[in-house]
């Protein structure tokens, strides 16, 4: 069964967990991005995108809800507002 995306509300409430999932697979400054179920993130350094696929797998399995993670870096990010903000 395909999980739904999740929204800024499900990311909002759930980002104190997201944030400190998120930084055991390298990947901090998590904000909320323009698509739906984006976050916007800084990958630590020594740190790749496989890290990024384990986050969004174990982020899925957490919250029941599919979630995409496009880094900091990369061409046309853009970050909405910071979801330390928005928790």
């Amino acid at each position: 069964m395909e999980r739904p995306l999740a929204d800024d509300d499900a990311l909002r409430q759930h980002g104190t967990v997201l944030r400190v999932l998120a930084e055991e697979h390298g990947l901090m400054d998590l904000a909320l991005g323009d698509g739906q179920a984006e976050i916007i993130a800084t990958v630590a350094p020594g740190r790749t995108y496989i890290d990024v696929a384990r986050f969004e797998l174990a982020a899925a399995d957490l919250l029941g809800v599919v979630v995409h993670v496009t880094p900091s870096s990369a061409p046309g990010a853009h970050m909405r507002a910071p979801l330390a903000a928005a928790a």
